[in-house]
């Protein structure tokens, strides 16, 4: 089975509608089915609630699409947790020494740093985002990383797999 690190940008799309949810979307219905692995890290959790309120003082989530979001995603995340269908990356100290050298080598700041990190740490098969810059990163250092509003086919012909 195929395990996929999400970095916060492609799990945001799971709650706020934008491109790439719904080929989130269709990540997470497979991990409910149980064909598919997802992981991130305990950083994305505040990286995603960043994500919520930052959109909820800009105007672009009502309070109640706010909430919503909130709710959904923590419930979810604990079903996932509960089907075995999600692996929650913690903050570990090899993770986040092994982010200063890639901030360092690569240029990348530390949160990027820390999702390729966790990735490598948590023995993943693709890093998913929506970050050109992040992907481009990962791959440089050779991850498979696709984009979740841009490289749909890519991703379900890498699923099916060999």
């Amino acid at each position: 089975m195929r395990k996929l690190y999400l970095d916060s940008s492609t799990i945001a799309k799971r709650y706020v509608a934008e491109p790439g949810t719904a080929t989130t979307d269709l990540l997470y219905e497979q991990a409910e089915r149980g064909g598919l692995l997802l992981a991130f890290s305990i950083w994305n959790v505040g990286e995603v609630l960043s994500v919520f309120d930052r959109r909820r003082r800009q105007g672009w989530l009502a309070e109640g699409e706010f909430s919503e979001a909130l709710r959904m995603f923590a419930g979810e995340t604990s079903k996932l947790l509960r089907l075995k269908a999600l692996e929650i990356i913690p903050m570990l100290t090899p993770v986040l020494t092994g982010s200063w050298g890639v901030i360092l080598n690569r240029h990348v700041d530390g949160a990027d740093a820390v999702q390729i990190t966790s990735c490598l740490h948590a023995k993943s098969d693709a890093l998913l985002s929506a970050d050109k810059e992040l992907i481009h990163t990962s791959r440089e250092l050779g991850l498979t990383a696709f984009d979740v509003t841009s490289e749909e086919d890519e991703l379900a012909r890498f699923l099916k797999g060999p």
